[in-house]
């Protein structure tokens, strides 16, 4: 009996849960009312959730994300940056390799230092060192009046330029001041008897006429000598009225006369309508400055043009060269690596910017003739040169002291093809080579090593 009764009692009781399980699903479906919301049960393989529709709560279908469960956020992970890798500086050749300065100071060939550059330079011109002086006069003439935008025209753009490039040129070494006149001092003379019926213009630039400047100085010494006192001064500029027809102004001398102890000054004397309302000739002074001192045009005025040099490329940038700075003083003998001809090892050398004023190596020379040397000097923007990162770098180029003003006394070797475009658009050298960059001449390779923040590393060596 008891197992019977067991076996009955069991029996009895899954029958009962399964008639409520089977009862409780049947009674549950979609749409129904529910009491709890939010409560979910499974219906027919089917969820459904408690939700509030109106006033009601009824049985509606559970929506089931389809996404699966994230992935737990990891920690970042942090990325370790590509470290360039630095090339140390190379070994520099010992200076006791080197060539006397003498070897690389070409000589000047023939007796005309206006027309050629060369060693030494001539003690005709004015000193390019130390505090200096010049005055500036203004003049006009009874059929030529005064132009009232004289004064201004030097006190705000000429003077300023001047007094500014000179001081960064040479590195503080030429602290050039001019003082000006302020007036019009009429001279006895009229406008034509100082102009000539010859061409006088220089090549390359405007037709013109020739003007007497031995008339010009001489007249003007002596109408405002009573206000100035001469020997204060190393050199005049006089300032005449534009004209027409158009008169070539410029560098000049003259002399005949006894005034202050001087009786003969250079000169810087011309009309102002070479330069008058244009901010491309801000420079018109300096670049004439620059021949007093002794400089010439040292482009071929035939053909297109480099980008340097103030005395070459009036609408270029305005630093001189080097060898300009070199022929003036400015660079030091103690800053010239000059290279013996018989150059059997390889060479390197750090040179720092031609612009700046830090000390140091500026120029690679190389002689390769009695009247031509290779230069290569450091290009970088600064004040007088605003140039973008991919127009600085090393620069080579030919000097050949046979060669005549305006005929090509200085020509760029390096990358003839990189060009770029002057203040008046026109095209023009600019030649620098690039870090890793070669270029050879004369049987020398001239490499540009790498770029320091002291200066430009160079190879030299024979090819």
């Amino acid at each position: 009996m008891w197992v019977k009764f067991r076996i009955s009692s069991i029996a009895i009781f899954v029958l009962i849960a399964s008639t409520f399980q089977i009862s409780a699903q049947a009674a549950v479906k979609l749409g129904d009312t529910c009491k709890i919301l939010n409560e979910k049960k499974n219906a027919k393989g089917q969820s459904l959730i408690c939700t509030k529709k109106g006033k009601k709560l009824v049985w509606s279908a559970s929506r089931v994300s389809s996404k699966k469960n994230p992935a737990p956020p990891t920690e970042p992970v942090a990325v370790t940056p590509t470290t360039a890798i630095e090339i140390p500086d190379p070994a520099l050749t010992d200076s006791s390799t080197f060539a006397p300065i003498s070897s690389c100071k070409l000589g000047l060939l023939g007796n005309n230092s206006d027309l050629y550059t060369g060693f030494p330079r001539n003690q005709k011109y004015v000193a390019a060192t130390g505090d200096r002086k010049a005055v500036v006069l203004f003049v006009d003439f009874e059929d030529l009046p005064a132009d009232s935008k004289a004064i201004p025209e030097w006190k705000n753009n000429q003077v300023p330029f001047a007094e500014n490039a000179f001081d960064v040129m040479s590195f503080g070494k030429y602290r050039l001041k001019y003082e000006l006149v302020e007036k019009y001092y009429r001279l006895p003379s009229k406008w034509r008897e100082f102009v000539k019926n010859e061409a006088g213009n220089a090549e390359g630039s405007t037709p013109a006429l020739a003007m007497n400047h031995q008339k010009l100085i001489s007249e003007t010494v002596a109408v405002t000598n009573p206000d100035v006192d001469f020997s204060r001064f190393d050199f005049i500029n006089i300032v005449t009225p534009g004209s027409t027809p158009k008169v070539e102004g410029g560098a000049s001398g003259g002399g005949g006369f006894n005034v202050d102890g001087k009786n003969s000054f250079l000169a810087i004397s011309g009309p102002i309508d070479e330069y008058l309302n244009d901010a491309n000739k801000k420079n018109w002074l300096a670049h004439e400055t620059g021949h007093i001192l002794g400089l010439i045009h040292i482009y071929d005025f035939r053909q297109r043009q480099g980008a340097w040099d103030l005395m070459g490329n009036v609408f270029g940038n305005h630093d001189i060269y080097g060898w300009n700075k070199l022929f003036l003083s400015w660079v030091e003998d103690s800053q010239v690596a000059c290279l013996p001809t018989n150059l059997t090892n390889e060479s390197v050398h750090l040179i720092t910017p031609i612009g700046s004023k830090d000390s140091g190596k500026k120029l690679v020379m190389v002689p390769i003739s009695q009247s031509q040397i290779l230069v290569v000097e450091s290009r970088r923007s600064n004040s007088l040169d605003s140039i973008d990162a991919n127009t600085e770098g090393v620069l080579l180029y030919k000097v050949d002291v046979s060669v005549p003003d305006g005929r090509g006394t200085i020509s760029i070797l390096s990358n003839p093809g990189k060009t770029g475009r002057d203040r008046r658009g026109n095209e023009v050298v600019l030649g620098t080579l690039k870090v890793g960059e070669s270029t050879e001449h004369a049987g020398y390779v001239f490499k540009y090593i790498k770029r320091g923040t002291a200066g430009d590393f160079l190879s030299v060596k024979k090819s």
